[in-house]
């Protein structure tokens, strides 16, 4: 059994080629029916083996069979429908899923955690961050050369979706409204149910992931990388 990472530190599993893995991992069978919605094979594919990996990682810190996690999507904070951030249900374990492409970003914390990693984004960076973000966050965008603007954009994006999934507000919150220029780690200030709360978001090392970050509760966020080589075999 793994022990949990102590508050305001993070163990962050990143896991790449999650195809290859897929079809070994187990899910349940509401994951199989909603992964079938997917629009190609390939997606489909790539959401299993993210989600069989998230099984996999919270299982080396449950002590129990991957299957047997009791995992399930959060209720909305906007609807109430289960399709909020997952949460490990009578456990003080928490976790947070992305992946992009053939990557996959997994948090485990103490505290409520929200990851986001991106793959390089078709479309107009900078038209993209005048509609998304602040206006100075897309004129931080704009004041640089081509190539340049798509990094920062995807910078920016990454952050405030980590936080955005932290705080289960999801894109509903609004990107514009979740400050993040700045060298990391960074305090963000979230109005949750009438009440302030401060979140912290790091970048995760480009050498590592290019565009990764995540997001903490609280007024630390230490991250420790690991990987599937990582985990005991089951």
């Amino acid at each position: 059994m793994r022990q949990l990472p102590r508050p305001g530190a993070v163990d962050l599993f990143v896991m790449r080629d999650i195809s290859r893995t897929a079809s070994s991992l187990v899910i349940s069978d509401a994951e199989e029916r909603a992964d079938a919605r997917y629009a190609t094979p390939e997606l489909a594919l790539r959401a299993r083996g993210a989600r069989g990996l998230m099984r996999l990682v919270a299982s080396e810190y449950l002590d129990c069979p991957p299957i047997d996690v009791p995992i399930a999507p959060a209720p909305c904070i906007h609807c109430g429908e289960p399709h909020g951030k997952p949460v490990i249900e009578g456990s003080p374990v928490h976790i947070n899923l992305s992946h992009a492409g053939d990557t996959v970003l997994i948090g485990i914390s103490s505290l409520p955690v929200g990851v986001d990693v991106e793959s390089d984004r078709g479309g107009d960076s900078l038209a993209l961050s005048r509609r998304f973000y602040s206006a100075a966050e897309a004129e931080w965008v704009s004041e640089t050369g081509p190539t340049e603007a798509v990094d920062r954009f995807l910078r920016l994006w990454v952050r405030k979706e980590a936080v955005l999934k932290a705080t289960s507000e999801g894109l509903p919150g609004g990107l514009e409204g979740v400050p993040v220029i700045g060298p990391t780690p960074l305090t963000v200030t979230r109005s949750l149910g009438g009440e302030p709360s401060r979140w912290t978001v790091s970048d995760v090392d480009p050498a590592t992931v290019p565009f990764a970050a995540v997001a903490l509760a609280g007024e630390t966020c230490e991250l420790r990388v690991l990987s599937l080589a990582d985990l005991r075999p089951r």
